[in-house]
């Protein structure tokens, strides 16, 4: 199985939702610090702050470790909107290094 077969992209969903259930981040970023946003294998964190998003990203990374999926460094990007203090530095995570963006394509 590739990343390309259907068959993948439901698999993903399904070990996500059982990662999400299991860290209790399932509900509106109002009531909690962080929310993830899915569609097929694409995924987005959003987090009210640095700390908060590098505990969620440990504990995704954690939970995944058991279920099969890793985190794609390559491929995962990190971004700060508007109020933040604009940097270029990457977003350093564990074993981690993600590239910092300004914006999204």
């Amino acid at each position: 199985m590739t990343q390309g077969d259907t068959l993948f992209s439901i698999l993903f969903d399904l070990v996500l939702e059982a990662i999400i259930k299991q860290m209790n981040i399932s509900v509106h970023i109002g009531t909690k610090s962080t929310q993830i946003l899915a569609y097929a294998d694409d995924v987005a964190i959003v987090s009210r702050s640095k700390n908060t998003l590098k505990d969620t990203l440990f504990n995704i990374e954690k939970e995944g470790r058991r279920r099969g999926p890793l985190i794609n460094e390559n491929k995962t990007k990190y971004m700060e909107l508007a109020g933040a203090v604009p940097n270029s530095e990457h977003l350093c995570c564990g074993q981690h290094k993600f590239e910092h963006i300004t914006e999204f394509s």
